[in-house]
């Protein structure tokens, strides 16, 4: 038996051209989706990095913030407990080796000094109680208030009272001639006779 084919030839060629485009433009799809996920996936994974990235440069920031704060702060202690150390020395045992740095720190361009003298409270052994007096000059009254303020806030003494304070003209320039009391104790006696 012969075979009859009742497709024409123009018919099949088509029909193969149909499904070799078909196969095409599935493998091209196929393709052009396989790339797509892996540019995705490249780009989700380099986001990731990013973030860690600014994360880590945050972190980094944040520490190096926290440790600037830090020694700032050891800086501040340590200031503090110097002075401290200072207060407990004067108020133990008044030593001039002690007591003029401390004074002199806190003079200033506005105040100078004509006079120190360090003597025990009368009745009391040095050790126990003293009065430093400092006698001088100064520009205005407002420099010799914040000096007595700055005297008070170094812990040396227990109270720092200014005896007297009258103006001195000196060389056509007006000045304030002062007398302070700085009380040395071991407590805060200053409030008893």
């Amino acid at each position: 038996m012969s075979s009859v084919n009742l497709i024409s030839t123009q018919r099949r060629i088509q029909q193969r051209r149909t499904s070799c485009i078909m196969r095409w433009s599935a493998g091209l799809t196929g393709w052009v989706t396989v790339v797509t996920v892996a540019c995705l996936a490249v780009t989700a994974v380099s986001n990731i990095e990013s973030d860690f990235e600014s994360t880590r440069s945050a972190l980094v920031l944040r520490t190096n913030a926290a440790q600037s704060s830090a020694s700032q702060s050891k800086a501040a202690i340590d200031r503090i407990n110097k002075r401290l150390a200072v207060s407990k020395a004067v108020r133990s045992y008044p030593d001039w080796s002690v007591l003029l740095p401390v004074v002199s720190n806190e003079i200033g361009s506005e105040i100078a000094l004509e006079k120190i003298s360090l003597e025990p409270v009368r009745g009391e052994q040095a050790t126990q109680r003293a009065t430093l007096t400092l006698t001088g000059v100064g520009t205005s009254r407002a420099a010799l208030s914040e000096f007595v303020i700055r005297l008070e806030e170094t812990g040396a003494f227990v109270r720092v009272e200014t005896t007297s304070a009258q103006r001195r003209p000196i060389r056509d320039n007006e000045f304030f001639a002062f007398e302070l009391t700085c009380r040395i104790g071991s407590g805060w006696e200053g409030d008893q006779p």
